[in-house]
């Protein structure tokens, strides 16, 4: 991790001393420049929602820097040195096994964003520190038991992409989440558990190519989750006109429902229900 802390403090040389990192709240760190640059901020960038896409189009941004590749982190024990740490995002190179060990994230109580790309993480078990963290996505990071997120009270929105997943059983603990992605071909045994949620944003937009993941997947338990008003299916093949007037028919609040490249899209079904572009 040093070669990155040195990059986006611009010091080649030199002791890092604590007082150098302690005020940075956003940290984005990238193995391979071509999914974008290494940052280090002081605070947010501007605005009430923050994402680490603005991070390389904000004007105010400061520390940014577009730098070489380093190699992928083993170990994230180093930041047990950045105090004020709130968002954090980290995207390895290939191979994708370096990062096992996510125990280094244990010390960041104060992590309100957490985002882990390209990693195999042996447990997410250290994430049950974070008890502040409201955000969190994880791409690319193999197989997944997600039980520790139960214990996390603050987490309202999860982001699972080209990810295998134990079980969907621990989103069922959580009364807060209002977000679920499941996108990019991430599998699960099935939906049946998201039926006791109250989410109210659910993305299961697959890619072209990712169809036979979902060949056995029961769609049926959508039409139960009452709290629904966003929905996407795209690419989800299987997902026919019956299964979406159910859907329609069993939730009123529903105000999104995105069924591009499905079954359903091809016979012509057109749900009767008022396009919104995002999700907030």
């Amino acid at each position: 991790m040093e070669a990155h802390v040195r990059f986006v403090l611009d010091k080649p040389e030199g002791d890092i001393l604590h007082s150098d990192v302690w005020n940075i709240q956003v940290l984005v760190l990238r193995a391979s420049n071509a999914d974008g640059f290494d940052v280090a901020l002081e605070q947010p960038t501007s605005g009430d929602t923050f994402t680490f896409e603005m991070v390389e189009t904000d004007p105010e941004v400061r520390h940014l820097y577009n730098g070489t590749a380093f190699q992928s982190l083993s170990v994230l024990n180093d930041l047990k040195h950045f105090d004020s740490l709130q968002y954090f995002s980290y995207s390895a190179s290939q191979p994708y096994d370096e990062l096992t060990d996510l125990s280094g994230l244990s010390a960041c109580k104060g992590l309100k964003m957490l985002s882990i790309g390209n990693a195999r993480p042996e447990t997410l078990a250290p994430l049950e520190e974070l008890q502040a963290l409201q955000t969190l996505t994880l791409s690319n990071c193999g197989t997944l038991d997600l039980t520790p997120l139960g214990k996390l009270p603050a987490l309202t929105s999860v982001s699972l992409s080209v990810d295998t997943l134990v079980s969907l059983e621990p989103l069922a603990q959580m009364e807060q989440l209002s977000y679920l992605g499941l996108t990019s071909g991430t599998t699960y045994p099935g939906l049946e558990p998201l039926v006791q949620t109250n989410i109210r944003y659910l993305n299961m937009g697959a890619s072209m190519g990712d169809e036979k993941a979902y060949e056995t997947l029961d769609y049926t338990p959508l039409a139960q989750m009452k709290s629904l008003v966003w929905l996407n299916l795209t690419h989800q093949a299987r997902v026919d006109s019956a299964l979406c007037g159910a859907i329609l028919d069993s939730n009123k609040e529903l105000k999104y429902l995105d069924i591009s490249y499905t079954e359903a899209a091809k016979s012509g079904a057109k749900p009767k229900v008022e396009y919104l572009m995002d999700k907030t």
